[in-house]
This record gives C-alpha cells, structure tokens and sequence, in this order.
C-alpha cells in the first residue's frame, strides 16, 4: 500500500506542478503581451490541447492497464507506446 501511495502523490504532485507552470507562462504572457496578444495564445494552446487529446485518443491509458495486466512485457509495451509517440 505504501508503494501505491506513494506513486499516487508523485502522479498528483506532477500535475498540479505542471498546471501550475502553465498557470504562470499564461500570466507571463498576459502581463508582457497584453489582452490582444494573450487572446491569440489562448486561442492557440487550446486548439495544441485538442490535438493533443485527439492524437494521445488513450493510448497512454492503454499502455498503462497493458502493463499491469501483463507486466513481464512492459518493455515491449513501453516501445510500442514511444514510438507510437514519436510517430504522432
């Protein structure tokens, strides 16, 4: 249980860490940029994050429940998955 908590905080820990910095490039951009400039980055990062979920479509997701399923081929898994990655 100690080892899934762990892993649990780190994964939450990431996130928010990564909102956080996007929180801060978005205020960055707005301070320096003004509204004009700040509304065309808005506009660009959520289209970015569109296609960004339409390629991904899971497939970390997958790779992830693959994995635990089967854990002695999570190597070849991991491989599919980069260059999946890659090739997207």
């Amino acid at each position: 249980m100690n080892q899934l908590l762990r892993n649990g905080v780190s994964l939450i820990a990431g996130r928010i860490l990564l909102s956080a910095a996007r929180m801060l490039a978005a205020l960055a951009v707005a301070r320096l940029a003004g509204a004009e400039s700040f509304g065309a980055y808005a506009f660009l990062l959520s289209l970015m994050g569109l296609a960004e979920w339409l390629v991904d479509f899971g497939q970390t997701d997958i790779a992830v429940r693959d994995i635990a399923r089967r854990p002695h081929r999570r190597a070849a898994t991991l491989a599919a998955l980069a260059r999946a990655k890659r090739w997207q």
